[in-house]
């Protein structure tokens, strides 16, 4: 039997701040933020690495598993995957896709389906596949598709040299930017998220992560000046204002935050709550919980921009946290939030 992969508690603490940042990106609209010049740098400092960072964890998550067929073949991830992922991102994104047809039939809001152009089975098909009603549920299929990818060719990844990898995860992310990404746009113009149209873009990050376990990533970064370099660097590809530019900075930027948690020793346990909860906080906190909490500070509380901000990821986050306690208490973490096999994963406060 292979033994279980030890929890790092500093990877935790990156996923609780990635979700965090993930809460913000939603909580980022004209509504709450008035100021388009101060919303402009929020969309900057969170949209940049929240969901990056999640490839980049799983693919360093991965690289411990590489040489081990047990927990890398291509049949295993897809069972896996459907349990943990795929479940989940149906189960909410019906549900979700359903509240919004019912409410828009009671005249609140719109209906994320046309049934003018197509069929209703079809057009509700296209509004589930495209996340119209709760934007960020793309990733859990993208997630899957990524991983069998990466299972596919466990066997060359365990045996590349890491720099090679690491070579192929930044010309995967500069192809999608500058050239992949925009002909998708153009040419498909996808009605929502396409999961398929970040596939490659999520691969780059996620070999990214797997090449920074395999050079043993905090003996690489080791040096502080090492990391203000790799800041400078990415401040400089930003002032380009192109697209390969503003892949090399969110790299950077990535880089940067990841080394900069890596080197904490110790977190509080409410942070570590929050990311070894991320999966449900993901789940829940949009569209519903989010809209909730923005309506109460912005209409109830009359309060506004940065501080209604402010307190509208704050109280998302605990109510979301909250929600999903609760359904682990009442045994729902399964089917709910892919919680199958958690057991297996060991908690362990060691460092990378």
């Amino acid at each position: 039997m292979s033994e279980p992969v030890p929890r790092i508690a500093s990877l935790d603490a990156l996923k609780a701040l990635l979700i965090v940042m993930v809460i913000a990106i939603h909580a980022n609209v004209p509504e709450t933020l008035t100021d388009p010049q101060l919303r402009e740098w929020v969309g900057l400092i969170t949209s940049t690495i929240a969901v990056p960072g999640f490839f980049w964890i799983d693919g360093f998550i991965f690289g411990a598993k590489l040489g081990d067929s047990v927990k890398v073949g291509v049949a295993k991830t897809i069972v896996t995957g459907w349990r943990r992922l795929l479940l989940p991102w149906l189960i909410f994104s019906i549900v979700y896709t359903a509240m919004r047809v019912l409410l828009a039939a009671s005249g609140i809001g719109q209906s994320p389906i046309d049934s003018d152009t197509q069929p209703a089975i079809a057009a509700f098909a296209n509004a589930v596949w495209y996340s119209q009603s709760a934007a960020q549920l793309y990733f859990l299929p993208t997630l899957l598709l990524v991983r069998i990818a990466a299972s596919a060719m466990a066997n060359s990844l365990a045996t590349l040299d890491a720099r090679i990898i690491l070579g192929v995860a930044i010309g995967l992310g500069h192809l999608f930017h500058v050239y992949i990404g925009p002909w998708y746009e153009a040419t498909v113009r996808p009605p929502g998220e396409d999961p398929l149209q970040h596939v490659l873009w999520g691969l780059g990050f996620f070999l990214l992560g797997i090449a920074c376990r395999r050079l043993q990533f905090t003996r690489l970064t080791s040096s502080t000046l090492g990391a203000i370099a790799i800041g400078g660097l990415g401040l400089a590809w930003l002032a380009q204002s192109s697209p390969a530019g503003w892949y090399y900075f969110q790299l950077s930027y990535l880089l940067v935050a990841t080394w900069t948690v890596l080197r904490i020793r110790h977190f509080s346990p409410l942070l570590l709550a929050v990311g070894r909860r991320t999966m449900g906080i993901y789940l829940l906190h949009a569209p519903l919980i989010l809209v909730a909490s923005r309506r109460w500070w912005l209409e109830s509380a009359q309060m506004t921009d940065l501080p209604a901000y402010i307190l509208t990821i704050a109280t998302t986050l605990g109510f979301s946290l909250v929600a999903t306690l609760i359904i682990e208490r009442i045994g729902w973490g399964g089917w709910l939030l892919g919680q199958f096999g958690n057991s297996g994963i060991r908690r362990a406060g060691k460092k990378v």
